[in-house]
């Protein structure tokens, strides 16, 4: 019945939710907000720890006026029953909103391909590690 409704409680979109709720964090300058996503064994090959993470977010959240983000979710692979999945996200960042790729096009914008496993962790997707490299437009 709620599914009729339009809840969707599935692992994917429960994955998805916590992708939004990121990058609704990094826009809102919310280092600390968007650091709940990260597990608490989160690790990269930049960041020890999620305490460092979370730094990096806040430095780089108060050297930019205004951060927007455009994501492009591009694979995901879930294990429900391991309580992991991987995700393949593409992300465009600027200083100004991105509506659409035609406005991507148009702009300076830096794009990253992230490769995000992830866990779950009382009941919830966090980030346990990440990796991220350049990617071109093409990449879209």
């Amino acid at each position: 019945m709620l599914t009729a409704c339009g809840t969707d409680d599935s692992p994917e979109a429960q994955l998805r939710a916590a992708v939004d709720a990121f990058v609704d964090a990094v826009e809102a300058a919310a280092p600390r907000a968007a650091g709940d996503i990260l597990h608490s064994a989160y690790r990269d090959a930049r960041h020890p720890d999620k305490r460092s993470a979370v730094a990096t977010l806040f430095w780089y959240t108060r050297q930019h006026s205004a951060v927007h983000l455009f994501t492009a979710i591009r694979a995901i692979e879930l294990d429900p029953s391991a309580g992991s999945a991987r995700s393949r996200i593409l992300v465009a960042m600027a200083g100004v909103p991105i509506e659409s790729i035609e406005t991507l096009v148009s702009l300076n914008a830096d794009l990253y391909r992230f490769d995000v496993d992830w866990q779950l962790e009382e009941g919830a997707w966090r980030v346990i590690s990440s990796r991220w490299q350049r990617a071109d437009l093409s990449s879209l």
